[in-house]
């Protein structure tokens, strides 16, 4: 069986798929597209379990690889997982990744999604090598006598085993909060 991701975990699949597709276009390779079509289906499937959706979105993206329909797939693949344009628009603003995505009917607008993508995934490189605090995406702002302190969430097992080894400089208002709320642990030892 295969192992479960979490949903960032199957968005960077799926963006790592996306970024396939775009080179698929500019090779004219349709076994690259259809390739990314298998990752894109395994990650849904190993985040949520295989339902109808998946199927139909399999059949989908089989046409759209057949007719060279690489934007359309990329569109298709983006409007099913908003969480990735959110990721995207922390690299380039949410008005200009919109308006990337809207302009990828040619190789220009192509060449520019890819080059997003590209900073994204450096970005979640950089800090999977000991890259800064700000590379991590859950945050919150907590204010400790009158001093302002910004955390990242560990909230699942991943994040809370991970912390903040990788993570080879922080400020001094930087830290990790490990949340244990769902836990029914009285006692923790780290």
């Amino acid at each position: 069986m295969a192992k479960k991701l979490n949903n960032k975990a199957a968005d960077d699949a799926i963006l790592m798929a996306i970024r396939r597709d775009i080179d698929a276009y500019f090779s004219g390779s349709v076994a690259d597209s259809a390739a990314s079509t298998a990752v894109i289906a395994l990650s849904d499937i190993q985040r949520d379990g295989a339902d109808e959706g998946d199927i139909h979105n399999i059949a989908i993206n089989d046409v759209l690889d057949q007719t060279k329909n690489i934007p359309d797939k990329i569109r298709l693949q983006l409007s099913q997982h908003p969480d990735i344009l959110d990721r995207l628009s922390k690299v380039v603003g949410k008005d200009k990744i919109i308006s990337i995505v809207n302009s990828i009917d040619d190789r220009i607008g192509l060449e520019h999604l890819k080059n997003t993508i590209d900073a994204y995934l450096n970005n979640i490189q950089l800090y999977a090598e000991g890259g800064q605090m700000d590379e991590l995406d859950n945050h919150i702002s907590v204010k400790i006598n009158d001093k302002e302190y910004d955390l990242v969430v560990a909230s699942t097992e991943e994040e809370k085993e991970l912390g903040l080894q990788n993570v080879e400089s922080m400020e001094d208002n930087e830290g990790m909060y490990f949340d244990y709320s769902d836990d029914p642990q009285t006692e923790l030892s780290f």
